[in-house]
């Protein structure tokens, strides 16, 4: 997640520094709540809330908060009648966080990072921001059943807003050729965790699949019981047959995942298709893969199909945020 290699660099930082953080967008705002980036005295650091004038607005707060070693909540109004101060196009309201971080905080936090991490409950590790301007820290939810993301908590007692350091969601890569290699670093820039399995060993080695959480070397007929699929997570299949296709898609349409892919051409479709009915699946069912898997750009190579499978998924990845903050 973005906010997880942020982090991270902001705790390498040896000096104090800025978190600016956007909590809340109405409208057309130029980034969602959780966007985020770096302040330091000669400005930014790392990470973007949006760019152009209100990124630059920001800034310049975030340099002053700074020198004042203080911590502020800030709204910019970014309707039409507004937006000409920002100099910004797009309409909406932003609700910003600064939050003043030392080098002491740093140290704390780090050693909360550390601690988390060693615990294994990263999927539980939240970030809190008080918005009273108190420090801010680590804690892990394991307790608390969060379906959001992100929002606003109250902990200790404390009003904070939260972000949770890594989705929840997967992705599931079955098939590690030459599509999966061009898929997975980018599918992982953009914020997803992926799994890559493979029936062959040369095709599922963690050195070929650096950016990957985990991957996997199992036989595609004996799939059931072997992963933990939620409603949260995703599928993509690029086997590299309609054998190992069909086996998988036998197994992906028994469990809950929000997205299944399975790459093919019309006639491969078919004949996976028509398998799977005399496996005794319905009609209905089936079409819940989408084949072929990707947008439509006339992607041809794999590195071109791979940028189509990233941008399909994080179209469904909005559209179930979007679904979660309404």
């Amino acid at each position: 997640m973005e906010l997880m290699k942020q982090l991270k660099k902001l705790l390498e930082e040896e000096k104090d520094c800025i978190l600016a953080v956007i909590i809340e967008g109405r409208g057309s705002a130029p980034r969602e709540a959780g966007a985020c980036m770096t302040i330091g005295p000669s400005g930014r650091l790392f990470g973007t809330i949006g760019g152009g004038m209100l990124e630059k607005r920001c800034i310049d707060l975030g340099v002053k908060f700074l020198e004042e070693k203080k911590s502020s909540r800030e709204k910019f109004c970014l309707s039409k009648e507004e937006t000409a101060d920002l100099g910004m196009i797009c309409g909406g309201d932003v609700e910003v966080l600064f939050s003043f971080i030392s080098q002491e905080a740093k140290n704390n936090l780090r050693g909360q990072l550390q601690k988390g991490e060693t615990k294994g409950i990263r999927e539980n590790l939240w970030f809190y921001l008080p918005v009273n301007g108190d420090e801010p820290f680590f804690q892990d939810n394991e307790s608390q059943a969060v379906e959001k993301d992100r929002g606003f908590f109250h902990i200790s007692g404390k009003p904070c807003y939260g972000i949770r350091l890594v989705s929840q969601s997967k992705v599931f890569i079955f098939g590690g050729g030459h599509l999966a290699q061009e898929t997975v670093p980018l599918l992982s820039h953009v914020g997803f965790r992926c799994i890559v399995i493979d029936d062959r060993e040369e095709f599922s080695r963690k050195e070929l699949f650096p950016e990957a959480e985990e991957t996997w070397t199992v036989d595609f007929e004996k799939l059931a019981g072997k992963f933990a699929v939620s409603e949260k997570d995703y599928i993509c299949v690029m086997t590299r047959g309609h054998l190992g296709d069909t086996e998988v898609l036998r197994y992906a349409l028994t469990t809950p995942a929000c997205y299944i892919g399975a790459v093919g051409s019309r006639a491969k479709k078919e004949i996976v298709n028509k398998k799977l009915k005399e496996y005794g699946f319905t009609e209905n069912q089936i079409k819940r893969i989408i084949s072929p898997i990707g947008l439509d750009i006339f992607s041809e190579t794999p590195a071109e199909i791979g940028v189509s499978i990233a941008a399909q998924l994080i179209l469904v990845r909005g559209k179930q945020n979007r679904t979660k903050t309404t």
